[in-house]
């Protein structure tokens, strides 16, 4: 099951991958608010022999489907689940009920990782005879879960594992190849992403707004976006030209500027040299949108003239409307920007 974190076809084809030589097999199925009757008709059919199945709990990022891309989703996602508008097939909450279950790398609320376990536990958690395996990424929510299941669940194995989900799953195979030996993949190792590896949405910003610009990249992850910034402020010299500036040329989705007084005032800065090089980018992109400018001074009141020292350097900032975040925090009309953005990478990547 694949309750968060892709809404893409990656896992699914990374275990035909593995198990299938690339070929087309695993099934692919999804729960979605606004779900078309040929789909659920598709989730209902059983399952084939041992063909895999990935379940998809908060929808898939194509055209016949909404999905989840923060808390308040999730919420109303739950609320239509529990609600039996659109309930799950029957054939697969008996198998997650009937089956070892592990938790793996997803950061979920407490409150809904609980519900996940109960949906997949077929009596209460105080009286359900089940072992759990937890490896979670955020430590603080994996030992709010661990304390709520050893309160309440007298009859369950609970096993926990000190470490990240990739650890964990680099363990597992460990043990799994000491007890069968004789057994060789055919394919060749899996390609793990290094510390290098960034995320789509890059926040350009000065030193002088540090503190907003991590605001703004809690307040876009919060709204499902995978927001960045070079917190190491601006490496210079070789290893900025050569980590920082390729991104932007050719990876970033979404680039987003953070302007203020205190930016308008400076003269030069790595910063000016980042945006330049978005602004020649957009003007290769057609269709879509590329620059966000985010204004982050709590005082601003929408009238952009009022930098115009960065409207002479960077006219298209104005053309373009910039958002407003005071102090890092997205008004209303931001945040929904930003949603839409979010929606559009998601489909996207699913393509």
């Amino acid at each position: 099951m694949n309750p968060r974190g892709t809404f893409d076809s990656l896992l699914a084809r990374a275990i035909d991958k593995v198990r299938f030589n690339g070929n087309a097999v695993t099934r692919e199925i999804e729960f979605s608010i606004n779900q078309s009757t040929a789909a659920q008709e598709e989730a209902r059919k059983l399952p084939r022999g041992d063909t895999p199945i990935v379940f998809s709990m908060f929808g898939r990022a194509d055209s016949k489907s909404d999905f989840a891309i923060h808390d308040e989703d999730a919420l109303e996602f739950v609320h239509r689940l529990v609600s039996g508008d659109v309930a799950p097939p029957e054939w697969l909450l008996s198998e997650m009920r009937n089956r070892h279950l592990l938790i793996l790398g997803v950061h979920l609320p407490d409150w809904l990782e609980r519900f996940l376990l109960r949906a997949a536990t077929r009596d209460r958690l105080r009286l359900a005879q089940r072992a759990y395996f937890i490896a979670g990424e955020n430590a603080q929510a994996a030992g709010t879960l661990t304390q709520f299941l050893n309160r309440f669940g007298r009859e369950t194995s609970i096993a926990v594992f000190d470490g990240t989900a990739l650890e964990f799953v680099t363990e597992l195979h460990r043990r799994w190849k000491e007890r069968h030996p004789e057994v060789t993949t055919k394919t060749g190792p899996i390609r793990v992403l290094d510390n290098e590896t960034r995320g789509s949405i890059f926040i350009s910003y000065g030193r002088e707004n540090l503190a907003a610009a991590e605001r703004l990249q809690s307040a876009i992850e919060a709204l499902g976006g995978d927001a960045w910034f070079d917190k190491d402020d601006l490496q210079a010299g070789d290893q900025w030209e050569r980590k920082i500036l390729p991104r932007i040329q050719r990876d970033v989705r979404l680039f987003v500027p953070v302007i203020s007084d205190r930016t308008a005032a400076k003269s030069e800065g790595y910063v000016f040299r980042e945006w330049r090089e978005a602004v020649e980018r957009a003007k290769k992109i057609v269709g879509r949108r590329f620059i966000v400018p985010v204004v982050v001074d709590t005082d601003y009141k929408g009238d952009f003239s009022r930098y115009q020292s960065l409207v002479d350097a960077f006219p298209s900032f104005q053309e373009l409307h910039a958002g407003c975040a005071p102090g890092g925090e997205p008004d209303q009309a931001l945040r929904q920007t930003l949603v839409t953005e979010i929606r559009a990478m998601r489909r996207e990547e699913a393509q």
